[in-house]
């Protein structure tokens, strides 16, 4: 009966010790973001090392501060000029990011919810109050 003890024992701490905790790794939203897909309010962004020159996209910057690739002026039509345009932005959750930016129009305060966030790909969707 000793013996039996001893081995489960043995037993159950192999079993206990070959299962780690893998910490999650914390993916930073401070970079830059390159518009891929946009439908119904979600925009999906790809990391990037720089902003696209016929593209929107987004830098979130670690002291609040943001950079926005957009459309220079309000016509959407093909060929479409781009500028970057300062802005800021904070968390105000662990899923939603409230930021505010100038462009052609003067400025614009936005809210989006998180609903994907890797180190390559970002999804947002866009909150309307």
């Amino acid at each position: 009966m000793k013996q039996k003890n001893v081995i489960l024992l043995i037993i159950l701490f192999f079993f206990a010790t070959s299962f780690s905790i893998k910490k999650v790794p914390d993916v930073s939203l401070e970079k830059i973001w390159v518009l891929e897909n946009y439908l119904n309010g979600v925009s999906t962004y790809k990391a990037k090392a720089r902003f696209s020159k016929n593209k929107p996209g987004i830098e979130f910057k670690k002291d609040g501060s943001l950079k926005i690739n957009q459309n220079s002026s309000w016509c959407g039509t093909e060929p479409i000029e781009y500028e970057i345009a300062d802005g800021t932005w904070q968390k105000t959750n662990d899923s939603i990011i409230a930021f505010e930016h100038t462009y052609w129009g003067g400025t614009i305060k936005l809210r989006a919810k998180i609903i994907q966030l890797t180190k390559k790909k970002l999804v947002l969707k866009q909150i309307h109050k």
